[in-house]
């Protein structure tokens, strides 16, 4: 269960999302807290790079916000293809498998679109596109709820309840960055529940993500690094933060 602090870093996020900028008094207001409080918000805020602090005033870092998954993909595209083809050989003909949204995860789809006999639960509306646009014959459910921008992912109380109804036997998750955390993160409070009821209908969990990940700040965390069975990533991965890693969970790097 999340503290009220990283409940509340959390909504200031989400409050500069649709107002771009906000004065720290408007935000001592909204909350009911101190400047101080306030301040030690902002200061967590920028380190993350997710704000820049200016006088009496926070305002949104244009690269926090998020790009829509089709531009993501652009983006380090040779390694997330590889790490989606990685994945792809872990799923066994006759399985459930969830895929999370997120531009790496479309890769595990990517690989198996032309497959056979496998069924997909997911929560992306790329996914389930991708899904269905091949000559595959899988079966695909797409967990309902409502549709978020730029991501096309679907959440809420319908999403959960969906998710809720399905055994998989792996949840291949995605992330957003993980700079200062100890686990994977997501931007939006509201997500942690989706992600974790994936995560806790599966028999095992793996995360896939790009390297430059582990550079970036996200403000919320949905799960440890021991919730999960293997971590795929690239081989631009740090030497400090593979040993890192390797304490809590298995890490499979791809060249």
């Amino acid at each position: 269960m999340k503290n009220k602090q990283e409940i509340r870093r959390a909504a200031i996020m989400e409050f500069l999302i649709k107002k771009n900028e906000v004065s720290t008094a408007e935000l001592m207001e909204r909350y009911n807290v101190t400047s101080e409080t306030i301040r030690k918000d902002l200061v967590y805020l920028e380190n993350l790079g997710a704000i820049e602090k200016r006088y009496g005033k926070a305002v949104l870092t244009a690269s926090y916000l998020e790009k829509p998954v089709n531009i993501r993909l652009q983006h380090e595209h040779a390694q997330k293809e590889k790490i989606g083809a990685e994945a792809a050989k872990l799923i066994q003909d006759g399985t459930v498998v969830f895929i999370d949204g997120g531009s790496t995860a479309l890769q595990v789809a990517e690989h198996i679109a032309s497959r056979r006999n496998i069924t997909i639960v997911t929560n992306s509306l790329p996914v389930a596109q991708c899904l269905l646009s091949q000559e595959g014959d899988n079966e695909v459910y797409l967990c309902g709820g409502f549709v978020k921008r730029g991501a096309m992912t679907t959440k809420g109380l319908f999403t959960y309840e969906s998710l809720s109804s399905f055994k998989t036997s792996i949840a291949f998750m995605g992330t957003n960055g993980m700079l200062y955390h100890d686990g994977a993160t997501c931007k939006d409070y509201d997500d942690i529940e989706i992600k974790n009821v994936a995560m806790r209908q599966a028999e095992r969990s793996i995360l896939l993500c790009a390297s430059n990940k582990f550079e970036k700040g996200a403000v919320l965390q949905y799960a440890k690094w021991e919730e999960f069975s293997c971590i795929i990533t690239d081989g631009y991965l740090s030497d400090e933060s593979r040993r890192r890693l390797n304490r809590y969970t298995q890490v499979q790097v791809i060249e």
